[in-house]
């Protein structure tokens, strides 16, 4: 009886044991966007992205081919990322920036781009979608690059635990096969 209460136990244990969440990362890159605006940012998080908020950038720069003097550009501290932008059905991310005169902020902005759907599940280098979006369309080229979602994989105490439970039904039913022989 007592052999029964591990098992059951041990059953749940198998079930709550989760797996670990690989760090999953976007790297955004685009060219010519705001009269010669160019920004690339990388957003790293624990797994991907599902539902739509905005995230810290571990790394982001932002240029302008001719600025003006004493004219300087900074990219804002977070980056939105959308799977279903404003429910078009297209992915998009946010471009972010802040502008300042002689270093007095002076304004900035956002650049959205869309991205096919599912580009944020996916391992690979994806497009920015230009046209085919009533009402939207991405604010230049740009390139997404999506690393990491592939490689989610279980913790090793939790194959450890399935072997176990594993091996605790084997030896119950080895078990029953010997009591119903005699």
């Amino acid at each position: 009886m007592r052999f029964r209460h591990f098992a059951s136990a041990l059953s749940g244990l198998l079930i709550a044991a989760g797996s670990a969440e690989a760090q999953v990362s976007y790297t955004f890159t685009t060219f010519d966007f705001f009269d010669g605006m160019s920004m690339s940012w990388t957003v790293e998080r624990p797994g991907p992205v599902v539902s739509a908020g905005s995230f810290a950038t571990s790394s982001c720069t932002v240029a302008k081919t001719l600025p003006l003097p004493l004219q300087t550009f900074a990219c804002t501290p977070e980056q939105e990322l959308n799977p279903d932008g404003f429910n078009t059905g297209f992915a998009f991310v946010s471009a972010s920036y802040e502008e300042f005169d002689d270093g007095i902020p002076s304004g900035g902005g956002t650049g959205f781009f869309f991205f096919d759907a599912g580009a944020f599940l996916a391992d690979g280098t994806y497009q920015a979608v230009r046209d085919g979006i009533p009402g939207f369309g991405s604010a230049g080229d740009a390139t997404l690059v999506v690393r990491g979602v592939s490689t989610i994989v279980p913790e090793p105490t939790s194959l450890a635990l399935m072997t176990a439970g594993l091996l605790s039904l084997a030896v119950v039913a080895r078990r029953r096969r010997g009591i119903r022989s005699v």
